[in-house]
């Protein structure tokens, strides 16, 4: 895991496309409402 993302840091503020084709970014998706991010591997 990168060494800048550890409990209670800043998320960095990715931008992908969404299945439109629209960029769409974590703050703007986020908007003033908390977020709880979970990132993970594998399949499901």
């Amino acid at each position: 895991m990168r060494a800048d993302i550890v409990p209670g840091a800043v998320f960095p503020d990715y931008e992908l496309h969404d299945h439109a084709g629209r960029k769409r970014s974590l703050s703007g998706i986020q908007g003033n409402d908390p977020m709880c991010l979970v990132l993970s591997r594998g399949g499901y």
